[in-house]
């Protein structure tokens, strides 16, 4: 089970309390209910606990609530996101690092488990009140997993930052900055050549239309960040979040064969190609693939995919409703998807979460 595996929590369980512990296990599996959860089931005694309830949330995160002697610990067995950085060499020693200092003297942690690493989340005991009704711990429940989600997306963008500041720091030790730095200010890459995937760099505004933003970023051509990377939220009009002459941050989300430089104003991973999109051109649809759910729409999800080769870094992707992306995912959520097909001007992956139809599947055979 993967919660054993997670999770390094403590818990003492003490004989004689499976009644008191299985009356807090009642409790608990209301109070899912009322949340809306699925897939609720009773778990056997462990060293967690006399009495466990396991449940995933409606955004798709799984948690086991583990009671005792009246007292209830949280642990969420996997957090996907981070998991999926653990697994990336690359991006490991950061995330190992900012886990250890988000853990330290904090009741509440994060913890690792072995090969295959797997990153969790345990919590308590929880007070007293929350233990009051089913209503006062389903309010306590959607509390702790909303501040979790918040710290999760903190810790992912520190520790892709963490690695973008190294790349940046190779890059100049590696001579590519032939000048002097006068102050500790980064040194700004003068030609498309100097850039990488990840990268990141000020820039400023110069025209913005219904695509998005261009921006000058001091290379030899601006830099277009595409409607859909402009916030991790849907943007309708792009002169609603910025305007000509507007200083913002950007990350090289890709750089294509043909000469163009996309941008993103949302944070992207390093990459060892210089155009993560490429790699999925050639996959076939039956292939699938990790994503992370970077923010719902209207219509759809976008999502952000594990680029194919083991180089790191990830490629924006779009499933709509009528393929699996329903709204009901939370962002940071893990999901498997099949891309069928890849619009090269704006450099996003059209998905499904869907499996083949049979049909399709007896034609692929013959």
């Amino acid at each position: 089970m993967a919660a054993t595996t997670a999770a390094s929590a403590q818990t003492s369980p003490t004989a004689g309390c499976a009644s008191s512990a299985q009356d807090v296990g009642t409790l608990l599996q209301v109070a899912f209910e009322s949340l809306g959860c699925s897939k609720i089931a009773a778990l056997p005694r462990s060293r967690f606990g006399e009495y466990g309830v396991s449940a995933q949330l409606p955004g798709g995160l799984q948690v086991e609530a583990w009671a005792c002697s009246g007292q209830v610990l949280l642990l969420f067995p996997e957090i996907p996101r981070l998991t999926a950085l653990a697994h990336d060499p690359g991006l490991r020693p950061a995330l190992l690092s900012l886990l250890l200092q988000h853990g330290a003297d904090r009741q509440e942690s994060f913890c690792i488990g072995p090969e295959p690493a797997i990153v969790g989340y345990k919590c308590g005991p929880l007070p007293p009140e929350a233990l009051a009704s089913p209503t006062a711990l389903g309010c306590h429940l959607e509390d702790t997993t909303a501040t979790l989600l918040h710290e999760v997306k903190a810790i992912a963008l520190e520790c892709q930052a963490k690695v973008v500041a190294r790349q940046q720091e190779e890059i100049r030790g590696s001579g590519c900055s032939s000048s002097p730095v006068a102050d500790n200010s980064t040194a700004r890459p003068t030609r498309l050549q100097d850039l990488s995937v990840g990268m990141r760099l000020p820039g400023t505004v110069r025209k913005v239309n219904n695509m998005g933003a261009f921006v000058d970023v001091g290379v030899e051509r601006h830099g277009l960040v595409r409607v859909s990377r402009l916030a991790e939220r849907p943007v309708t009009r792009p002169s609603d979040l910025v305007n000509i002459g507007d200083e913002v941050t950007v990350w090289v989300y890709r750089l294509p064969a043909d000469g163009t430089l996309g941008l993103s104003m949302v944070e992207y991973w390093p990459c060892a190609c210089r155009d993560p999109v490429a790699p999925f051109t050639t996959v076939s649809q039956e292939d699938w693939f990790d994503g992370v759910v970077r923010y719902k729409s209207q219509s759809g999800l976008f999502v952000d995919v594990e680029v194919p080769g083991g180089g790191g870094g990830r490629a924006q992707g779009y499933v709509p409703r009528h393929r699996g992306g329903e709204a009901g995912l939370d962002d940071g959520t893990a999901v498997r998807v099949r891309v069928l097909g890849v619009h090269g001007p704006t450099g996003v992956l059209q998905l499904t979460m869907r499996g083949l139809r049979a049909s399709t599947q007896r034609q692929n055979q013959n």
